[in-house]
């Protein structure tokens, strides 16, 4: 799994985005892409340096995902960047948190293979920040 938050993201009240980045640390085959966001999300788009567009949706709740067949070879060195747009109407800042309603979430997902360590098969920013 490669997962991609960002857990400082805020949206003030108004239109605002939320952008991050990540750069594989080695070669990977993308089987599936797809995003997470609450209900103040309007837009996802995730890319990658070597210019595909990974995964975009207006849809905040259970978008479907994107497979890829026959998957989709990204090298090492590759930047993914994910941004969400989000349509703050509730007048007071909005921070990362679980509350679909009262939060934001801005996560990027895919499945890829192989995996280079078998003790640790998640990639992403979240997952690196905590080690």
């Amino acid at each position: 799994m490669l997962y991609l938050d960002n857990t400082a993201v805020a949206a003030p009240p108004g239109i605002s985005t939320s952008t991050d980045s990540y750069t594989l640390p080695q070669d990977v085959q993308i089987m599936s892409s797809a995003s997470h966001m609450h209900h103040y999300g309007t837009n996802f788009v995730s890319t990658a340096s070597s210019g595909e567009t990974l995964f975009t949706t207006t849809q905040w709740a259970e978008p479907p995902g994107k497979p890829y067949s026959p998957p989709l070879p990204l090298t090492s060195g590759t930047t993914i960047t994910w941004t969400c747009t989000y349509d703050n109407t509730g007048g007071t800042l909005l921070s990362f948190g679980e509350s679909a309603l009262k939060n934001v979430m801005c996560i990027s997902i895919s499945v890829f293979f192989p995996v280079s360590d078998i003790n640790n098969p998640v990639l992403g920013s979240s997952i690196e920040q905590a080690q």
